[in-house]
């Protein structure tokens, strides 16, 4: 038929692995975006500690 040599044929194992590599890939991404945001969030943290010492020396 006219058009199938536009076709790829996927095995199921190279799906498989393309799934694989797709999760893996945004397993890292996130575990990347954990780690910014637990850094933001330590430095926001320590900020409003810095905050809540220079307000207790007034009290």
């Amino acid at each position: 038929m006219k058009g199938q040599d536009l076709l790829e044929i996927v095995e199921p194992n190279d799906l498989f692995e393309y799934i694989i590599q797709l999760l893996e890939t945004y397993s890292m991404q996130q575990v990347s975006n954990i780690a910014k945001f637990e850094k933001i969030s330590k430095a926001i943290a320590n900020k409003l500690v810095d905050i809540i010492e220079e307000a207790n020396r007034f009290m």
